[in-house]
């Protein structure tokens, strides 16, 4: 039997920081939200198997889901994007339908971002001039002390 696929792990977990999935990050950035809105503080190491683990399993399904329909790169530009930031939770095993209808707008929108950068390159002039580098040292009152010293430590060795 085949084994499907596994995700790419990309992304650096915020607790632990161990490499982790697009939806496994996803789901620790909104149980983190959730945690610092209850005024509970910083999660546990590990807190997936400890103290939020069903919280977690229920982000990670909703994530995976909307993953799967609208990309990961998509969906983490809307967590932190402005309409996105204020979102303590995905959904409980399923996107909640207001969250799913924010994300297709935000989609029509989107713009990856390696798309932005070749923009700018084009509108960027390459044929300017390298600056001039400025040799000349000034020395200050601390060189000219060391300076001295550096000599007179010569001088008692010779």
């Amino acid at each position: 039997m085949d084994q499907p696929k596994k995700q790419e792990k990309v992304f650096k977990s915020p607790s632990s920081g161990v490499m982790c999935s697009a939806p496994q990050y996803i789901a620790e950035v909104m149980c983190l939200r959730k945690a610092e809105r209850e005024n509970k503080g910083s999660l546990a190491f590990k807190f997936w198997n400890k103290s939020q683990k069903k919280a977690y399993q229920a982000q990670i399904v909703a994530v995976q889901k909307l993953v799967s329909e609208f990309g990961s790169d998509v969906i983490l530009a809307f967590i932190n994007s402005k309409n996105g930031q204020r979102l303590y939770s995905l959904g409980h095993y399923n996107p909640l339908p207001f969250i799913k209808d924010m994300v297709k707008e935000f989609a029509k929108t989107y713009v990856p971002p390696k798309a932005i950068i070749e923009e700018v390159k084009e509108k960027i002039d390459i044929k300017q001039k390298p600056r001039k580098v400025f040799v000349e040292k000034k020395k200050s009152i601390f060189s000219k002390l060391k300076e001295l010293e550096n000599k007179d430590g010569e001088d008692k060795n010779n």
